[in-house]
């Protein structure tokens, strides 16, 4: 027979690992749409801020502080990597929309300038 009865236990895993989940098959679904021009930017966005959210939302549980007493050490790092996470993509982006796009004529000429003189092209 099977009991589904599993008392505490059973909320505490349905609060934590519910969200995880989420966070799992938003990183599944995230990791193909960032290959698309423009998406990787905003995934990753929201994938930091999603791991900060829910490294504060476990923080703020007691009872799994309680229950695992190297969490709260794991959590500081985990809501760290999510902020430096966070500054990289926004520091990427910033960066590559300041690159200024060269047009062809002046790749080509460029190109053309580097080989020597002598050296068939």
């Amino acid at each position: 027979m099977l009991d589904l009865e599993a008392g505490h236990g059973f909320a505490m895993t349905v609060e934590v690992y519910l969200p995880s989940m989420f966070l799992g098959c938003l990183v599944l679904v995230g990791i193909p749409l960032m290959f698309l021009k423009g998406i990787g930017t905003v995934m990753g966005i929201i994938s930091a801020v999603g791991t900060g959210l829910f490294t504060v939302w476990v923080a703020r549980s007691e009872q799994l502080l309680d229950y695992l007493p190297g969490l709260g050490t794991a959590l500081l790092i985990t809501g760290a990597l999510s902020v430096m996470a966070l500054l990289l993509v926004l520091g990427a982006a910033g960066l590559s929309a300041q690159e200024p796009a060269r047009p062809a004529a002046t790749a080509s000429r460029a190109r053309v300038a580097r080989k020597s003189p002598g050296m068939p092209g």
